[in-house]
This record gives C-alpha cells, structure tokens and sequence, in this order.
C-alpha cells in the first residue's frame, strides 16, 4: 500500500503512514531491532535532502551518499534488518536451481524513498494510447533477451504454473519490479539523461550496466542478461517518458521467463 499510494498524487500523503506502520509491525514482531531503525533513520535524512537540496555541489553529494548507502539495502547488508523468509530453496523444477522467496523491509525501504521523494507519478491516461507500442517492445525483448538466456545455458523451456504463483507475482511486481525500475529508470537514467554532458544512448547504456553489476550474486550470466533487459527497460523509459511502461515491461518479462523457463536459472 506504500508504494501504491506513493504513486498517486491524491493519495500520497497516505504513503508515510503506511510505510510507517510496516516499520511498527516488523519492530514489533523483531523483524527489525533499534540498530536496523537508526540505519534506515540516515537513509530517510539522505533521500530528503538528495531531492530538496538546491545547491548543486549539495545535491550531487547527497546524491551519491543516498545511493551508495542506498545499496547497502538493496543488498541486504545492513545490520539489525532481518527479512521474512516466505519459502527457502525450494526447487521449482528438477533441473532448476533452488529458489528462496522473502519479504524485504529493506529493499522496500530504499524503493519507497526513491518513489516518494522524486514524487514520480503513474499516469493511467496514457496507458491505452501506448499498449501497442509496450507490446512490441515486450515481444523484442523476449526474443533478444531469451535467445541470449538459452544460448549462455542460462534456461530451458520449462512451462509451469503452481498454486502461489499469483503470491509471487504480486510479491515480484512490488517488491522486485516497481522498487529496481524506480531506482534504475526512475531515478539513476532520468538523472543521466538530464545531465547535457552525456547522451541518451550513453545514459541508458551506463544505467543497464549498472542494473546488471547489481545482479552478481547471480553470476556473469546473469550481469549480461540483466544489462541487455536493462537496455530495453531504458529504451521504453525515453520513448514513453513515463516510469510505469518501463515496470510493466519488466514485470511482463519476469513473468514470462517464470512460467515459461527455468527458473531462476538451469541447472547445468
């Protein structure tokens, strides 16, 4: 609900309660302790003056600090926070490798402040208008991008659909898709691509590149694979200028490559 919320000039002031009382729950169930609550207090300081600051040496500085301590979140490495664990390595396929599920107040947090500071909107108006386009660039994708997956030994056709993948779909959507779209495409290319020095197709390239090195823990299969989706998430951020083709691009794909292929990857 934060995050929807967050999204909605009407309702955006609703977001800070929500993400609030998630924050309650999990200090009271010991999902976070007093340590976890005072690193995401500094986070909550750098992400408001990163998007208020007027100075530019300011704002630049806080930018990267935001960031870079951003990243700590993102991959878990921040002390006192201890997500829910919904399944643990549970094998998805005979020849996939396991696959672990979690509800993370971190990442969360991260996204959160992402999207409510840079006061990024969805705008339903123009959805209608560029579905034909968001369709093409969905069938480009996964044709690049799974033709490279099959020819790495990344997948394999594996076609599959269990009682939870509605539970997964909503947890990848908020929890992966909109949260990894609001920082890479949302905040890290917009800002590339407002910066003179540096073109669009330099801008998406660094921004891709980016979105794959935060993969590793996946391996290099899994950096080149995430910087080409990367490409194409960035290609319909600029033809759209609108964040919300960009997550529905994505999460289409990883919707796709979950029912259709191995997931998360093949078991070589």
């Amino acid at each position: 609900m934060s995050l929807i919320s967050a999204t909605t000039k009407k309702y955006r002031f609703l977001a800070p309660l929500f993400m609030l009382a998630i924050f309650w729950f999990a200090y009271i169930f010991n999902f976070i302790n007093i340590q976890g609550l005072f690193f995401s207090f500094i986070l909550f300081i750098l992400s408001a003056n990163a998007f208020t600051q007027k100075k530019m040496i300011l704002k630049i500085i806080f930018n990267l600090a935001f960031f870079i301590f951003g990243l700590f979140f993102l991959f878990h490495k921040i002390p006192g926070i201890f997500n829910i664990n919904i399944f643990h390595h549970y094998e998805l396929s005979p020849n996939s490798y396991p696959y672990s599920l979690y509800f993370n107040f971190d990442k969360l947090l991260f996204g959160f402040l992402t999207l409510y500071f840079s006061q990024m909107a969805l705008d339903k108006r123009t959805l209608k208008q560029n579905f034909r386009l968001l369709f093409q660039f969905f069938l480009l994708t996964c044709l690049i991008l799974f033709c490279a997956a099959y020819l790495l030994n990344f997948i394999r056709y594996d076609f599959k659909i269990y009682s939870f993948t509605p539970l997964w779909f909503i947890h990848n959507f908020f929890l992966t898709v909109l949260i990894e779209e609001t920082i890479f495409r949302g905040y890290i290319l917009k800002k590339l691509l407002n910066t003179r020095q540096i073109g669009a197709f330099v801008a998406i390239s660094l921004s891709a590149v980016l979105f794959g090195i935060c993969h590793f823990n996946g391996g290099a299969r899994l950096i080149i694979l995430a910087t080409i989706a990367g490409i194409f998430y960035g290609l319909v951020y600029l033809k759209t200028k609108h964040l919300q083709y960009s997550v529905l691009l994505h999460a289409a794909v990883n919707l796709t490559h979950f029912i259709f292929f191995s997931y998360p990857a093949w078991k070589i």
